[in-house]
Order: structure tokens, then C-alpha cells, then sequence
């Protein structure tokens, strides 16, 4: 039989992946609306990694998001171009920034829920 603190680290573990998971989806839900999650989970976590670059005020650059997520300077360059043609990136001046689709979230709040029920849920 599994011990009670054993099953308590369990469950909060589950949380923190449901949240994540679910934090995830909106967010991709949000910004590429119609297309299927689980293929565009990598262009997506290119795409989040830009805008901590662009909200931390340091130039979006291939390399250096190939450099913190541990994959291919090349692929992310493709990820790239793709967020460019979608509109949610702009290529400025050999870096990127927020395209002006990706100025705005309509559903932020549906963000701020999901975040104080994963909370609630881990107290």
C-alpha cells in the first residue's frame, strides 16, 4: 500500500501536469485557433520563448531560443518563419517581435481561472 504523504505528492504532482497542460491548450487555443495542439506543441513553445524574450525586453533570435530549449538552430528559424506567416510574429531588422495579433488577449481571463483553480485545488 502506497503511504498517504507518498499519495499527497502524487496528487500534487498530477495537478501541477493538469495545469500545465491545461495553461498550455488555452494558450494555444488562443493563438492558433483550428489547428491540433499535440504537432504544434514545439512551434508553440518557440513561440512562448520569444515573447519571454520580448516581455524581458532582449532581442528575439533564433539562436538564442535554440539555445534555451535545447533544439536545432534550424528548426527553430522554420518555427519562426511559420509564426511570421501566421501574423504572430514580425520580422524586424534581422530579429522578431509580437505581431499585432498577438497584441491582444481576448481571453486572459480564462488564463487567471485556470490558475486560481489549480491553486485552490494545491491548498
Amino acid at each position: 500500500m502506497v503511504p498517504r504523504e507518498a499519495l499527497d505528492v502524487l496528487e500534487t504532482r498530477a495537478l501541477v501536469w493538469q495545469t500545465v497542460f491545461a495553461l498550455l491548450k488555452l494558450g494555444h487555443k488562443e493563438r492558433l485557433p483550428g489547428r491540433p495542439f499535440g504537432p504544434d506543441l514545439p512551434l508553440f513553445l518557440v513561440y512562448g520563448t520569444a515573447l519571454l524574450s520580448v516581455y524581458g525586453r532582449r532581442p528575439v533570435r533564433a539562436s538564442s531560443i535554440s539555445r534555451q530549449l535545447e533544439i536545432p538552430r534550424e528548426t527553430v528559424r522554420r518555427h519562426l518563419g511559420q509564426l511570421v506567416k501566421l501574423g504572430i510574429l514580425e520580422r524586424r531588422d534581422g530579429t522578431y517581435d509580437i505581431g499585432e495579433s498577438a497584441r491582444h488577449v481576448p481571453h486572459a481571463k480564462a488564463f487567471v481561472r485556470t490558475i486560481h483553480q489549480a491553486a485552490a485545488r494545491l491548498m
